[in-house]
Parts: structure tokens; sequence; C-alpha cells
């Protein structure tokens, strides 16, 4: 997973940032929700979250779609908007999560 932000021009322009929107990968619907009410529990900032194909969100956001939040499933979707000056602190440095599958279950003797 690449998280990064959108600058100001690409955003939501919402400066009281009294609602997130975060574009996401569609494998991170379950996990985003998750985080997106604890976010809003915590700061009471609204969180809408899209999630999609990497490519498709990073086309929409390339043709002004609004977005605060980038989180692709593939670095070059993140690149490509960097190289484009897209995202916001720039030079470049997404933050990379690694995901990995965990099973959980009874204790076997």
């Amino acid at each position: 997973m690449h998280f990064a932000r959108c600058t100001q021009q690409y955003g939501t322009g919402n400066e009281e940032m009294n609602q997130l929107t975060v574009l996401a990968a569609g494998s991170l619907r379950e996990a985003l929700t998750g985080i997106g009410a604890a976010y809003r529990n915590n700061t009471g900032t609204d969180v809408a979250i899209a999630c999609r194909p990497s490519g498709k969100l990073r086309e929409e956001i390339e043709h002004d779609g609004p977005a605060d939040v980038f989180v692709s499933a593939a670095l070059q979707h993140t690149e490509a908007l960097a190289a484009k000056g897209i995202l916001a602190d720039q030079p470049f440095s997404p933050t990379t999560c690694y995901a990995s599958s965990v099973v959980v279950g009874p204790k076997l003797d």
C-alpha cells in the first residue's frame, strides 16, 4: 500500500477540513472503513472513502477528481502522480506499508 497526500490544487479544497476524501485501492475497503470511523471519532471530521482499482483512481485524480488522500496498491500510480506534481510533499516520498496474511485460530496441541 502506498499512501500519498494530494496538493491543494488537486485536493477537495475543503479548507475547514470537515470532510476528508480518500481514494483507495478496492482491496483496502474493509480496513479503511474501520480506520475512517476511528478518525471520525477522534477528530469529528467525516471521512468519505471511494474504493476502486488504483489505476482508475489515478486517472480520476489526473483529470481533477477531488482527493485529499490517495492510497494505491501499486507504487507506479503514486509515482505517476508525483511526476506530474499532483502529490504534496515534494520531492515525492510516499508512506509505504506492507500487508501480509495472518491466520488466527485456537492453539493446537
